[in-house]
C-alpha cells in the first residue's frame, strides 16, 4: 500500500517538473513567445555610483575585527530622536589568537549593543552620535569583557543616521 501511495505521489510531484514545455534552459529573449516562465527585472537605483563610492572596505589589518553593524539609539533630553548605524572596527591585542577572537564576536557585539542603549551616546541635541566617545566607551567594554590583552584599539566608523518623526 505505501508503495502504491509513494510511486502516485512522486508521479504526481514529478510531472509538474517538466510543465514548463521544452525546458531545454537555452538562452531565450524574454519578447519570444515560448512556453517558458520567464521573469525579467531591470532597474536601477538612482544614485548607485556614489553610494558604491562610499562603502569603505576597512583597514587591510589582519588583526582587525569589523563587527556587523551597530544600531544604538540618539536621544534629547530622554526623548527618542533617531538611530544611529555605525561599524565597529576592532584590532585584537597582538598575543591573542585572532581566531579565538573571531569566534567571540558574537559575544562583542552583544556587550557594545546592551552599552550604546545603556548609555547616552549622542551629542546634546540627539542629531549625531559622539564617535570619539562611543570608542571610548565600547573600548572599556571589551576589556572588561574579555580582558585588556584582547583590546588594542577601537574605533567607529559611519554616519548614518535615521532620525524619528
Amino acid at each position: 500500500m505505501r508503495f502504491f501511495l509513494a510511486l502516485i505521489l512522486s508521479l504526481g510531484f514529478g510531472s509538474t517538473a517538466f510543465a514548463s514545455g521544452e525546458g531545454g534552459g537555452g538562452e531565450e529573449s524574454p519578447s519570444s513567445n515560448s512556453s517558458n516562465n520567464n521573469l525579467v527585472l531591470n532597474f536601477t537605483m538612482p544614485g548607485a555610483e556614489v553610494v558604491a563610492e562610499e562603502i569603505d572596505e576597512g583597514p587591510d589589518d589582519p588583526r582587525v575585527i569589523i563587527l556587523p553593524t551597530v544600531v544604538v539609539p540618539m536621544s534629547n533630553n530622554s526623548r527618542l530622536t533617531g538611530f544611529a548605524f555605525l561599524r565597529v572596527h576592532w584590532r585584537v591585542g597582538d598575543n591573542v589568537d585572532i581566531w579565538a577572537a573571531r569566534g567571540r564576536a558574537q559575544f562583542a557585539l552583544d556587550a557594545l549593543v546592551r552599552t550604546g542603549y545603556g548609555n547616552v551616546l549622542s551629542n546634546e541635541s540627539g542629531t549625531a552620535i559622539e564617535h570619539d566617545r562611543a570608542a571610548e566607551l565600547w573600548a572599556e567594554t571589551l576589556v572588561d569583557l574579555f580582558g585588556e590583552s584582547w583590546v588594542d584599539t577601537v574605533e567607529v566608523v559611519g554616519n548614518d543616521m535615521r532620525m524619528v518623526h
